[in-house]
């Protein structure tokens, strides 16, 4: 097919989508589908030639995608084994490449679609989750100044929304991406608090409080029943 790859790199341009199934429509709609591809899905790269209003010309094209988020985030070095369960809140977190981007190369993917290139495009999805890809790209994208990165911003999939979008890019906002990373943290750590609060609720419970699910039990009941234990989250009475 048709992989242009012109030593000017003022005049090639990485387009990112968040999925394999954008990038081809992407490619598809700029292309009029006269457009070239490389690679093994999901990870394609898709090649054409459009007008880039930021280089001012017409330039090469190659878009490509992400699968979703390229990075996770974890605790460093198993923080929340230590402690007790308020030290969680506290506990230091990294960035990781995510399972599945990790399984299918995204990093490797992205660097290697990179090369040759002296522009980027983000086309992620236009929500918060969106933005804070663009950054995990960023990330894995350093070579590329400021200057030299753009934000597309569209709603759909579709020649009219494509067309707007390229003609009034953007930049990428660093606010609506540390929401999306303020959120991940609040998950991961509420979500480890409240397992490790089961884990231990489960010391005094061991078996499952099947009487007081089925009707309300007065506490002397209960602890004739069921032993003593935490307070039973089925019922006021227990």
């Amino acid at each position: 097919g048709m992989s242009p790859n012109p030593s000017d790199a003022d005049s090639c341009v990485l387009f990112v989508a968040e999925k394999p199934s954008v990038s081809r429509a992407l490619a598809e709609l700029l292309s009029h589908g006269r457009h070239g591809s490389r690679g093994a899905r999901p990870l394609e790269t898709h090649f054409l030639f459009h007008w880039f209003q930021p280089a001012r010309r017409r330039c090469s094209i190659s878009v490509t995608s992400v699968v979703g988020h390229v990075f996770g985030l974890d605790f460093e070095g198993g923080a929340e084994r230590r402690g007790d369960i308020t030290s969680i809140f506290d506990a230091k977190t990294k960035k990781v490449v995510e399972e599945t981007s990790e399984r299918l190369g995204v990093v490797q993917h992205l660097q290697r679609a990179a090369k040759g290139c002296g522009w980027l495009c983000l086309w992620l999805d236009g929500d918060r989750e969106g933005e804070n890809i663009c950054f995990e790209v960023l990330k894995v994208l350093k070579q590329f100044p400021p200057e030299r990165v753009w934000r597309a911003k569209f709603s759909a999939v579709t020649e009219r929304e494509v067309r707007a979008a390229m003609s009034r890019l953007g930049k990428p906002s660093q606010a609506e991406a540390a929401a999306v990373d303020a959120r991940q943290e609040m998950d991961l750590k509420v979500g480890v608090a409240f397992t490790r609060l089961l884990a231990l609720g489960a010391e005094y419970r061991p078996v499952c409080c099947v009487h007081c699910i089925r009707r309300p039990l007065s506490h002397a009941m209960h602890t004739a029943l069921c032993g003593p234990r935490l307070p039973c989250l089925h019922t006021p009475g227990c």
